[in-house]
């Protein structure tokens, strides 16, 4: 049975500190790049030197620490491990791998400094989601979970588990798109969501986005051509309907192309930078689509198919979703 998210956290942790660094030159490996792990005292501070040539030259140090979950990396060694690049020619980027995690005083230096941040929570999904489980299995000897004391995942991890295990999902070159819930929903052409003077009788499909590989800075938006196309049953295409986002909180952006934001290198409707999940609501109007039959992503290659599930056996909104939207004026949801 493959290693859930926690158990590989927790071999990690178990392995020596000159391990780990070897694991993290050889996972970066496998992820395009060409990797020195650098030893002893002559490493200058630099566990790790990464470079590729394509599509263009990079280059990166990484600091592995391997720490237990109570041990958090905090801002002194952030701005300690900042000045690495100061050790190398033409880096472009220093990055942190932990086990444990960091920090909220760590993360903000961290974006200051242009420090990349990935906790053992990303460290683990980076291993899941390019298939190099067997890279744990060699570092750690084969260790076997029972070998450990259980520990609990933090409240975070325990949610975001519920809420996507065994739901569709889709795997684009750039991003991963993953349903979060999904409810039936009505409201008004007079409700602070519609932007078209006509009442909404559908869906609500709730995703998160983030980035497939975690160590790089990728710039990734729906922007305002239809990149987004509903499929039904028939293969006959729609679009989402347009929201009004300003009602909505908690970090929620809708399709939504008459809105602009001005915070990445060009107007964007769905920004996703590194390390962050965009939470994005999507709108299917059931009164022109026959069924739901999959979501495709053009941009980045993604589908995501609903054929094999219930939709009634897909969770609904996500809570924080849903107290956003029972503040709405005019908005109904169907809670079965």
């Amino acid at each position: 049975m493959p290693l859930s998210s926690a158990e590989i956290i927790q071999h990690l942790q178990n392995i020596e500190p000159d391990e780990f660094e070897q694991f993290i030159g050889d996972l970066w490996e496998r992820l395009g790049w060409e990797t020195e792990v650098t030893t002893g005292s002559s490493d200058r501070g630099i566990d790790v030197i990464a470079k590729r040539f394509h599509p263009y030259q990079q280059k990166i140090l990484i600091q592995a620490k391997r720490y237990q979950s109570d041990n958090r990396v905090g801002s002194p060694q952030i701005r300690e491990y900042s000045s690495l690049r100061q050790q190398e020619e033409n880096v472009d980027q220093v990055l942190v791998v932990t086990t444990s995690a960091f920090t909220s005083e760590a993360r903000a230096i961290a974006s200051d400094l242009n420090v990349k941040c990935i906790n053992g929570e990303q460290l683990a999904q980076l291993v899941e989601e390019n298939d190099v489980m067997e890279l744990v299995e060699t570092t750690t000897g084969g260790l076997h979970t029972s070998s450990f004391a259980p520990r609990e995942t933090d409240a975070k991890s325990r949610e975001r588990n519920r809420e996507t295990a065994g739901l569709p999902r889709g795997i684009g070159d750039d991003v991963i798109a993953e349903l979060f819930g999904i409810a039936r929903v009505n409201f008004s052409s007079e409700s602070d969501l519609s932007r078209h003077e006509m009442d909404f009788d559908g869906l609500f499909v709730a995703l998160t986005l983030h980035t497939r590989s975690l160590q790089d800075s990728v710039w990734l938006a729906i922007g305002a051509s239809q990149e987004v196309d509903v499929v039904d049953s028939t293969g006959s295409k729609h679009n989402p309907i347009s929201l009004s986002e300003k009602p909505l909180r908690n970090g929620w952006q809708t399709h939504d192309p008459e809105v602009r934001t001005q915070t990445g290198p060009r107007n964007l409707d769905i920004d996703i930078r590194i390390q962050e999940t965009t939470k994005y609501l999507l709108a299917v109007d059931l009164s022109s689509i026959r069924d739901l039959s999959r979501i495709e992503i053009d941009r980045y290659g993604i589908e995501i198919d609903f054929t094999e599930v219930d939709l009634a056996d897909i969770p609904s909104l996500p809570d924080d979703l849903k107290t956003s939207l029972e503040s709405v004026r005019g908005v109904s949801i169907h809670t079965s």
